[in-house]
């Protein structure tokens, strides 16, 4: 099992996250769980003599992708919580939640240990638990989109969070928000950009937003990212003795990411 969890961790878990998002990352378990469940349910109906290794193989499957890519797309999903609301929020999920859960599990078990109704039949009950757990998927991808864009735009997203925003959803989000109408959010997420250094998601229309907080800030972070294509938009400023304090900006000399630019003399 913690071999399963460090291949998945170290070979899947960040494609997951880049190319199919928190959706999908979320969605793994329990298919895989489905699967599993499937096969022992079909051993013990007609090959008895593979139960043990399917069985062996969904335990090996649940707590190998338990401990590698669910435990770290749980993780993402605080990324939009403020980090007084985070702290309180895991611990409540650690050490109440997590035990409930277990405790309500133990109880549905209580038929099989009776003796009611065999081992292996309790796999059917596991298929009607996994479907109640893809819809809650489905609506926790929902809720984490929503938060955290709401987060951009009421300025409780830390851009300082140590989470991969290479996650295809979170980016999704981001260069969303970057076409707000609401510059404050728009600011919020060049700063998370420019941490997480993506600058080279800024598009160049920004740097022709009417707010000047935002044309600033997105010329910052696309010349820290080393981007070339800005010169083009930087020259047609410079030719203009008019529009040249507006629009060409230099570095401030202090730490990256501080929002402080002076006009070029």
């Amino acid at each position: 099992m913690n071999l399963a969890a460090f291949v998945v961790q170290l070979l899947i878990t960040s494609q997951v996250h880049r190319f199919m998002g928190i959706g999908v990352a979320l969605a793994v378990l329990p298919v895989a769980m489905a699967g599993g469940t499937a096969a022992v349910l079909l051993a013990g109906a007609f090959a008895p003599a593979f139960l043990l290794s399917a069985a062996l193989s969904l335990k090996v499957a649940e707590n190998g992708i338990r401990y590698s890519i669910d435990q770290s797309t749980r993780e993402l999903l605080f990324l939009p919580v403020p980090s007084a609301t985070r702290r309180r929020a895991k611990a409540t999920i650690d050490v109440f939640i997590q035990r409930f859960g277990k405790g309500v599990a133990a109880f549905l078990l209580l038929p099989v240990f009776l003796g009611w109704m065999p081992a292996i039949q309790a796999g059917w009950l596991s298929f009607i638990l996994i479907a109640v757990w893809l819809v809650v998927t489905g609506r926790m991808r929902d809720e984490y989109v929503r938060s955290f864009r709401d987060g951009l735009r009421a300025v409780t997203v830390d851009p300082r969070v140590p989470v991969d925003v290479s996650d295809a959803t979170s980016l999704l989000v981001l260069v969303q928000s970057l076409d707000s109408d609401d510059a404050n959010q728009v600011l919020r997420s060049l700063d998370l950009i420019d941490h997480h250094e993506k600058g080279e998601l800024v598009p160049l229309l920004l740097l022709s937003h009417p707010d000047a907080r935002v044309r600033r800030r997105a010329l910052q972070v696309a010349v820290w990212a080393g981007r070339p294509d800005v010169v083009g938009r930087i020259e047609p400023c410079l030719a203009s003795p008019t529009t040249t304090s507006m629009c060409a900006w230099k570095r401030c000399g202090r730490s990256p990411g501080c929002a402080a630019v002076t006009p070029l003399q």
